[in-house]
């Protein structure tokens, strides 16, 4: 036992990596990094890095509006996974369908690249898409995340999977 605590004591003074990239680099640079440092420890996912973009948005210098809608996204799969819900909801599921509505591109890499400016025509980076993009992504997550749409969406998901019971109520006079 007091070994364990020696180990919880050490944590303290244990050095921790930190990696600084220049502002510069382009996203694809910055995700290949992302990848590689991932190849060698805990996998996190394409969503993961998504999710840290999204942590480090400002609409305003210093105003912390990312890691609100991060927080709010979190927040809403934990609601929806503890609820009534037949099925878990994952940070990963609401930016893909975001993605595919708002944005029409199915790759989460392309959502990262859309979130810090990317222009795909002219292969450059602009504030503006930024901006745009960013307003898209709370939009979408918006629609998402409206209880309406939400009973919709589960509705039609176990109806497509075949679940047409009259007994299966998503909500008061919803049937699936």
């Amino acid at each position: 036992m007091s070994e364990r605590i020696e180990k919880l004591k050490a944590i303290k003074s244990a050095e921790v990596g930190n990696i600084t990239l220049d502002a510069n680099l382009s996203i694809d640079i910055v995700t290949e990094i992302f990848i590689r440092i991932n190849d060698a420890g805990v996998k996190l996912s394409q969503a993961d890095f998504t999710m840290s973009k999204i942590a480090i948005y400002e609409k305003v210098d210093g105003d912390g509006y990312g890691m609100f809608l991060r927080k709010y996204i979190d927040y809403f799969c934990e609601l929806a996974t503890t609820s009534d819900n037949l099925m878990k909801i994952r940070n990963n599921d609401i930016l893909r369908v975001v993605s595919l509505i708002e944005f029409d591109r199915g790759k989460l890499g392309d959502l990262v690249a859309l979130l810090s400016g990317r222009d795909f025509e002219e292969r450059d980076y602009k504030k503006a898409i930024e901006r745009d993009s960013f307003d898209k992504l709370e939009k979408g997550i918006d629609k998402y995340t409206n209880k309406s749409n939400f009973e919709h969406f589960v509705q039609d998901v176990l109806f497509n999977l075949g679940l047409k019971d009259a007994g299966l109520q998503i909500s008061r006079g919803c049937e699936a």
